[in-house]
């Protein structure tokens, strides 16, 4: 019987080995991943720019890379707009460093194109766009016109001040009106601090947005309108002088 069943052992085990499947090319060790080119410590300077109609500002984008030696050429863009962009590349002596430059010339932007966005770098060869990990705002230069004070007045007399308020327009290129704005009509006499004494809301006037204003005063006092700006418009202050009061 001991015989019996190693022989049938034996003959089991010649079965298996011989049903056994072969190992498949697919059960082949893989290659990892290439890995992928990241960047990292970006910075932007200035990271925040005012651009009116004229003049051609510069923006320097520097960061540290990681595995993008194999890269082509890029450029640096925000949000995805190739308005706000600029050529994007490694130091000739070490591959781990890139900069570029943004040029920002008004004529060539949209008024659209203000606002704050996100660093991408993007490829020339069609690559998924790499995230830079920094900011940039752009914002349309604002402008304060204020009118002219008389330089003497009676006490407790009435009169007129007023300003106007516009806004750089990159398509222009010219400034405009800027219409609905908020804007505060400060004062203050000797020895005291400004403070807000109205606020106007521009409207529509032939030289910008419009700000109509009067005031009474007791003492000599020093005006100025501040507007606060927008997040795709620039604050400004605008200082007008001071009233002499006469009694």
């Amino acid at each position: 019987m001991r015989t019996a069943r190693l022989i049938a052992t034996a003959v089991a085990t010649l079965l298996l080995s011989a049903t056994a499947v072969p190992a498949h090319a697919d059960d082949a060790p893989v290659d990892p991943p290439a890995p992928v080119c990241t960047f990292s410590n970006a910075k932007v300077s200035p990271s925040g720019v005012v651009l009116g109609i004229k003049k051609i500002k510069h923006v320097k984008v520097t960061a540290t890379a990681a595995n993008c030696e194999n890269e082509g050429p890029a450029a640096v863009e925000f949000d995805g707009n190739m308005d706000v962009a600029g050529p994007f590349e490694p130091s000739a002596t070490d591959p781990t460093k890139w900069s570029g430059t943004v040029r920002l010339v008004p004529k060539w932007l949209y008024n659209s194109d203000a606002g704050k966005g996100k660093g991408m770098v993007v490829f020339e060869d069609g690559s998924t766009p790499v995230s830079l990990g920094a900011n940039f705002t752009l914002k349309r230069a604002s402008r304060l016109d204020v009118g002219g004070l008389p330089s003497k007045i009676k006490k407790n007399k009435k009169f007129y001040y007023g300003a106007f308020l516009d806004v750089a327009n990159w398509e222009g290129p010219w400034y405009g009106a800027q219409e609905g704005k908020k804007v505060r009509l400060q004062t203050h006499t000797k020895g005291h601090k400004y403070k807000t004494i109205k606020t106007v809301t521009s409207f529509y006037g032939q030289n910008g947005g419009f700000l109509p204003a009067t005031a009474r005063l007791k003492k000599t006092t020093w005006f100025r309108w501040v507007f606060d700006g927008t997040a795709t418009t620039s604050a400004v202050t605008a200082y007008a002088g001071h009233v002499t009061v006469k009694k």
